[in-house]
C-alpha cells in the first residue's frame, strides 16, 4: 500500500513495470474532464486501464471488502472524500502478514473481474484489525494484490457525500508470478 500526496505520484513511477505508463497518462490528461460513467478507459491494453465513477459513500453496515490478484488499484478522489479500510491478506493490518486465512470469503475469486470479496461482518469481529485512510482530493492510495480494502465508506462523524473517483488498474510486475487467490 502507498498513501501519499498526489504531487508525489511521479516519484513512484519506477516501482514496477507498468506504473510509469499510468503516471505518464495521469500527468498528460485533465482527469476532471473524464466521464464518470464507470466505463473502461483504455491506456495500455490489459496492462493499464482506468475507470471513473461517481457514487454516494456508504455507512459501515453497508460496505464490502475486496482484494485483487493481477492488478494494483491506484485510487484518486477527484471530488469529495471517503474512508477506506485497509488490511493485509492475513487480516492483520500490518506489513509483515502474508499468509492466508483470517476472513471469510463472501464471493470467491473471479478472474474476469480480478476480485475476491470478503464478508465484512466477519471483519467486524477483528477488533483493531487494519486501519482507516481518508481519501480526499490531493492524495492517492495505491493498493497492491495483498491489500484487502473496503472503499466507498462515509468518513466517521460526517454525512454521506457524493464522491467522484478515478481508479487506474495497473498490472502487477511481469516478474511477479505469485498467485494469492487462484
Amino acid at each position: 500500500m502507498i498513501y501519499d500526496v498526489l504531487d508525489s505520484l511521479g516519484r513512484y513511477r519506477g516501482m514496477w513495470n507498468h506504473l510509469a505508463t499510468a503516471v505518464e497518462w495521469f500527468e498528460a490528461i485533465d482527469v476532471q474532464r473524464l466521464p464518470a460513467d464507470g466505463r473502461r478507459i483504455e491506456i495500455a491494453g490489459d496492462r493499464v486501464y482506468a475507470v471513473v465513477e461517481e457514487y454516494q459513500t456508504r455507512a459501515r453496515s453497508d460496505w464490502v471488502l475486496e482484494a485483487h490478484e493481477r492488478y494494483w488499484d491506484l485510487q484518486v478522489v477527484l471530488k469529495g472524500k471517503e474512508m477506506v479500510r485497509v488490511l493485509r491478506q492475513d487480516g492483520s493490518g500490518d506489513a509483515d502478514g502474508d499468509t492466508g486465512g483470517g476472513l471469510m470469503i463472501d464471493e470467491p475469486y473471479d478472474a474476469k473481474r480480478d476480485a475476491i470479496f470478503f464478508d465484512p461482518t466477519e471483519f467486524n469481529t477483528y477488533a483493531g484489525a487494519g486501519f482507516d485512510v481518508v481519501l480526499g482530493e490531493g492524495v492517492f492510495l495505491a493498493l497492491g494484490p495483498r491489500d484487502i480494502h473496503g472503499p466507498c465508506r462515509t468518513v466517521t462523524g460526517e454525512a454521506s457525500q457524493t464522491v467522484r473517483k478515478l481508479v487506474v488498474k495497473v498490472a502487477k510486475d511481469d516478474r511477479d508470478t505469485r498467485t494469492i487467490y487462484t
